[in-house]
């Protein structure tokens, strides 16, 4: 029986309805039970806490699966990923899903208050300001009231420090807002505006904003310093640090890397095509004497991700080895893969069962590369006239070129879910039949990951990978 469960983020799909919490049961899924050799009821997604009590069973008797009791005798300890992050609260237009991915940076949602504040807040209502600011950008809400976590911080729950026995666990909110990959008239993308919302900044997705900076200088970054100078972090015999991104890993969601997007906005300037280039986050003053007075004659915005702007690589990571943290845990990709880097080591084990897919070259070739659905963009970072840096877009691998750990007992995607062709060891394990779980055991520091094929209920879970912590 475990102490305690980490869990780096995206627990649900739509965190305000509640049946993907507590209840969710599709009687369609009675009429899909999935074919032989493949996992049963394919469409089905389990309850979130039914299944770490191991009762889902009760409310789908036909589900193979009934989870795992756990809650009632472990403490679940979470970050905040992009799926605890719901955006603007606009219900009279649009429906839950639609409003989830539907941020806005609270930078730009603060500018917007303070122009409107005369009419939105007359009196100056501490609680309206705040309520309509969260309304028109995103909010952790559904987090914060179904979870416990300590809420000593700077932003209460958002990011914390707790000390579980041996174990010294920093939960930072480190995660983006998922945009699409294409380059297309209709996306709000990675790296494009829609066609028609150039001139309506109401509408634009502002790339892969942020929900939190944690850069140096931000209140998240010296709230973790004062942290890692503490006794009680010093002190402790295994320090554990969760966010749901990081710099490392092999799956779609790492990139582009986790640098601020810097814009360019093209626009018609009295028929000549004039360009300004920005990051974001601006102050009002930029806003108003540099873009204000554009809209209305923007003809093209696009975003790009400077690898070497990585801000955990340049700002989070040096802290991280200065201090002596032992492990990295995030997710955001859904695969099991690993790393180490100056004896700090890199751990995604997350969802996997539920995977976006894992991007690897060897000297084989490659296993798939990164987003190959998204054609339009690789096919313009492939010509010769591409309007992005394809430096910082790598198609497999990781994007800073960090050699990924191979597991250590057996490997699962070469047993288990081999390739159809050149099937081979991977570094990793990124399968929709295959789940992963790792178990840290505090008193050898051992971190062990197990491997469940979801095609047999009634198949034992395999070790596929050890490697050990501490000082």
């Amino acid at each position: 029986m475990v102490d305690a469960i980490f869990y780096a983020g995206d627990m649900v799909d739509y965190p305000h309805r509640a049946s993907e919490w507590f209840d969710r049961f599709d009687a369609a899924w009675l009429d899909t039970p999935g074919e032989a050799g493949q996992p049963p009821y394919p469409q089905a997604r389990p309850a979130f806490f039914p299944a770490f009590q191991g009762k889902y069973q009760e409310i789908f008797p036909e589900f193979p699966y009934t989870g795992g009791a756990l809650l009632q005798h472990a403490a679940l300890f979470g970050t905040i990923g992009n799926h605890e992050a719901p955006g603007r609260w606009r219900p009279d237009t649009a429906t839950i899903n639609e409003m989830d991915n539907d941020p806005q940076p609270r930078w730009y949602a603060e500018m917007s208050y303070e122009e409107q504040e005369e009419e939105i807040n007359p009196s100056g209502d501490a609680d309206l300001r705040e309520q309509w600011i969260r309304d028109h950008s995103y909010e952790f809400t559904s987090y914060f009231e179904v979870w416990s976590h300590p809420d000593d911080g700077p932003q209460g729950e958002a990011y914390y420090a707790y000390q579980i026995g041996d174990v010294f666990l920093i939960s930072m909110n480190v995660s983006r807002v998922w945009r699409d990959w294409e380059i297309a008239e209709w996306s709000r993308g990675k790296f494009t505006e829609q066609l028609e919302a150039l001139n309506h900044p109401d509408e634009w997705g502002f790339g892969d904003m942020w929900f939190e900076t944690f850069d140096e200088g931000s209140e998240q970054y010296d709230w973790l310093v004062d942290v890692l100078e503490s006794d009680a972090f010093a002190n402790a015999r295994y320090r554990v640090v969760m966010a749901h991104q990081s710099a490392f890993g092999l799956g779609d969601n790492v990139v582009p890397a986790l640098a601020d997007p810097v814009v360019t906005i093209v626009y018609d300037d009295t028929g000549d095509e004039s360009t300004l280039r920005l990051s974001w986050p601006v102050n009002a003053d930029t806003w108003n004497d540099e873009i204000e007075p554009i809209l209305g004659t923007i003809t093209e915005i696009r975003y790009e991700y400077p690898v070497e702007d990585d801000v955990w690589l340049n700002d989070i990571e040096p802290l991280l080895l200065e201090y002596g943290v032992d492990l990295v845990l995030n997710g955001h990709s859904h695969v099991w893969n690993r790393a180490e880097v100056d004896g700090m080591h890199y751990l995604e084990t997350s969802n996997v069962g539920n995977t976006f897919g894992a991007y690897y070259a060897d000297e084989v070739g490659s296993v798939s590369e990164r987003a190959s659905w998204a054609t339009s963009f690789w096919d313009e970072l492939d010509s010769d006239d591409s309007r992005w840096d394809a430096e910082n877009y790598p198609k497999t691998g990781d994007v800073h070129g960090r050699e990924p750990v191979f597991p250590t007992e057996f490997n699962p995607m070469e047993e288990l879910d081999p390739l159809e062709e050149d099937n081979r060891r991977l570094p990793f394990v990124s399968s929709n039949n295959l789940t992963v779980f790792s178990i840290l055991d505090t008193g050898d520091g051992t971190v062990s990951s197990y491997v469940f094929d979801t095609r047999d209920p009634e198949g034992e879970v395999q070790l596929f990978d050890q490697f050990g912590l501490g000082r």
